[in-house]
Parts: structure tokens; sequence; C-alpha cells
């Protein structure tokens, strides 16, 4: 059947649109790695992107990791995962992250005590539009790879615009408030490992580690596949 389905319906390069994979070998080269970690809060160099002590506040991440720059061809794999609905695609693309790559999210999952994962949520509108959340689908694939609790620690409770959409200015405004965090979900553990597909403004993870923080103290760690900056 696989034969048959790829007769009609065959698979392209999102980058080069040759036939293959949803990225060929030579479109994987191209993307660049997130090699010099920032500071979320003032874009300096940190180890891991760990915040710096005069940029904590309270309710701020402690630290935000990114693999990739979002660029393309990374930015048509995206729009295919969400827009086109291909879950698939998001997969071959975690299946293809060298192990080195995954070392950077072991040592900072090494610096969390007793850490759960968790994840940045849509809302029950964008849900149903989309039918899946790739952050969710991200969280549970780094769960089952580093052995560690998952947990839906946050619900978003209004529907927003799309963060891409919007100029930066607004975007902190557009997601004030959007999320309810979950204490009863939490149990026994000490910190979280919060799971998005894109860091763009840090408005939304930012929003996320408010929720989390102004309801319980405890450390918020930050992943993301892709940061724009």
């Amino acid at each position: 059947m696989n034969w048959l389905k790829q007769l009609f319906f065959p698979s392209f390069c999102v980058g080069c649109l040759r036939p293959g994979p949803y990225l060929c070998a030579a479109c994987l080269k191209k993307k660049r790695t997130y090699q010099q970690q920032r500071c979320l809060y003032c874009q300096r160099p940190s180890p891991l992107g760990l915040t710096h002590l005069f940029c904590q506040r309270t309710t701020r991440v402690d630290a935000a990791l990114s693999l990739y720059y979002y660029q393309w061809p990374l930015t048509n794999l995206i729009k295919e995962i969400k827009f086109r609905h291909r879950t698939k695609a998001l997969y071959f693309l975690l299946d293809s992250i060298p192990p080195e790559h995954w070392e950077q999210v072991e040592k900072l999952i090494g610096l969390l005590f007793r850490p759960t994962i968790s994840y940045v949520p849509l809302s029950f509108y964008e849900l149903r539009n989309r039918g899946f959340n790739q952050a969710e689908i991200i969280a549970q694939y780094l769960a089952q790879r580093l052995r560690a609790p998952l947990s839906t620690l946050l619900i978003k409770r209004k529907k927003t615009k799309k963060q891409s959409m919007i100029q930066i200015k607004q975007r902190k405004q557009n997601i004030n408030k959007a999320f309810l965090f979950k204490q009863t979900a939490l149990k026994n553990y000490k910190s979280i490992l919060l799971i998005d597909d894109v860091i763009t403004s840090g408005a939304t993870i930012n929003e996320a580690a408010r929720a989390i923080k102004t309801k319980k103290q405890l450390r918020v760690f930050v992943f993301s596949l892709f940061r724009a900056n």
C-alpha cells in the first residue's frame, strides 16, 4: 500500500521540492544550529540559555535553550506541519536530530531537580481546528527519550491571535493572562521543562512561566526546536 500511496500522493522536500523525504539530505545540511545560546532577556551569550542573574525576575523563565535558527528551510517545514497537518514531518525532524544536539538538552535536564516535562497548550478552538499540538508531540517525544514524567500543567483559556501575524509590541498584550496553571497536576515535582516549537519574541513562554510561577515557586526551563534570533 505504501508504494501505491507514494505513486498517487508523492512526497517532496519542502526546501527544494525534489521527490523524497520532507527534507532531503542536502536541505537538512542547510539548517543552522543555534550554537551560541543566549539569555532570553538581554540576548547576551549564556551557557545552555540560562537567564543571567541580573535578568532574573520572580516570574521569568530560568533558561531557554533552542536547537536551530528559525530560518529556511525549517520555516517551510513548520508551515507544512501546522497548516497542512503533516505530523509525520515533525517526527521526521525529531528523528533527524543528531545525538550531540540532544546532549545539550540532557545537560539542561541535569541542572533540574526532579523535573517534569510539560508544554505550551493550544486553546480548545485552536486544537479543534488543527487537530494536534506540535508542542505536545515534541514534549511526548522528549519525555520518552529522557525517561522523564510528562504532565499537562497549563490550560489556554482564551483564543488569541496568531503571534506571527501581529507586531512584536502587541504580542505581550495578545497573550496576557491566556494560561491557567493546573496545580493539581504537579504532584511533587520541583521543576519544569516547558516545551514549545518556536521562540520568536518570547512573549508566549514568558506568559506561560508567569502563570506557573505566580501560583507556585518552581524553576521553569524552556526548550524549543527553533529560535528566531
